[in-house]
């Protein structure tokens, strides 16, 4: 698993993405940053943030295959935060991605989202749960 990232990571630099982020080949323009250590939601938000980058958003169902792909081979259960929140999750006013971009695209879960719930989750499916944002769990961030 590794070995495949550090791979990824040296062909990367000769397509164009900076140190330490991983060209997506399926997904021309893709940079990203796999963030292993379980954090939560907040965590990984900030990790990205910091790189600079934000966490990862969808927008059609070939992206998703794709995420789909790349988390299954990272990380061991393929679950990992999206950057899809629901910033009034008492009210459930709607969801957004943290990059602004429109949400135009959604994978929910039968049952999903809940009521109450503000952070996305991609299950090993390819299917996304909403879920509380107190649960430690990978995520890959896109590389600005």
């Amino acid at each position: 698993m590794r070995s495949v990232c550090l791979l990824l990571a040296i062909a990367s630099v000769a397509l164009g993405c900076r140190y330490g982020t991983v060209s997506i080949p399926e997904w021309p323009g893709q940079c990203w940053i796999f963030q292993h250590q379980p954090e939560f939601r907040d965590g990984q938000y900030l990790k990205c943030m910091s790189e600079p980058g934000s966490m990862i958003s969808i927008h059609n169902a070939q992206q998703n295959a794709i995420l789909l792909k790349y988390a299954k081979q990272a990380f061991p259960d393929g679950k990992i935060y999206l950057g899809l929140e629901n910033v009034h999750a008492g009210r459930d006013l709607g969801w957004i991605w943290p990059d602004g971009t429109p949400t135009d695209y959604i994978n929910w879960a039968q049952g999903s989202p809940a009521l109450g719930t503000a952070c996305a989750v991609l299950n090993p499916d390819g299917t996304w749960s909403s879920n509380a944002c107190d649960q430690k769990l990978p995520t890959i961030c896109q590389a600005r």
